[in-house]
């Protein structure tokens, strides 16, 4: 009866045991799970966001473009001066507006600016860093405008957002 009482004690200390020890990983499993899905998710949402940014960046540049062309091809005054401020006054009314400036703030931007290269007789206007519009100026009035690169952009192609890594909890 004696042997009993101890093996009967010696079997609850070991399940004690177990139990502290189950508790204690149990909580060092769970941060551990916590950190790795919290850092993953903050990865991805940063991923997310920087694309947002350059979709939002881009989709205004590209109306400012397509109001630049309309303007240039339907205005009276097809002057290259006339065509620079234009430039200037769409530039400047973009950013009288309110929610513009709000949006390039969230952004950490001053202003939005188009990318132009400007030659003698030719305009040449870039979005994403690929030239898309080129304005021929002849004379130093509009002689022609090339937007066929500026029609075939798609912007559900420039901007893919990749599926979200698989958790990996042995991460440390």
């Amino acid at each position: 009866m004696n042997k009993m009482k101890i093996i009967f004690i010696g079997n609850l200390l070991v399940m004690i045991a177990l139990i502290v020890i189950m508790l204690t990983l149990k909580d060092g499993y769970k941060t551990q799970a916590l950190t790795v899905v919290r850092e993953s998710t903050k990865a991805y949402t940063d991923e997310v966001n920087k694309s947002l940014f350059a979709q939002g960046q881009f989709v205004d540049e590209w109306n400012l473009i397509w109001e630049l062309v309309f303007e240039t091809v339907n205005g009276s005054d097809r002057s290259l001066a006339a065509f620079d401020k234009k430039v200037t006054e769409l530039e400047t009314a973009y950013l009288a507006n309110a929610k513009n400036k709000e949006k390039l703030e969230k952004w950490g931007l001053k202003e939005l600016k188009l990318n132009i290269t400007s030659e003698k007789t030719k305009r040449v206007i870039s979005l994403a860093g690929n030239p898309v519009v080129a304005f021929d100026f002849a004379g130093g009035s509009f002689k022609s405008v090339d937007y066929k690169a500026l029609r075939s952009v798609s912007p559900s192609e420039m901007f893919k957002i990749k599926e979200p890594a698989v958790f990996n909890f042995n991460a440390q």
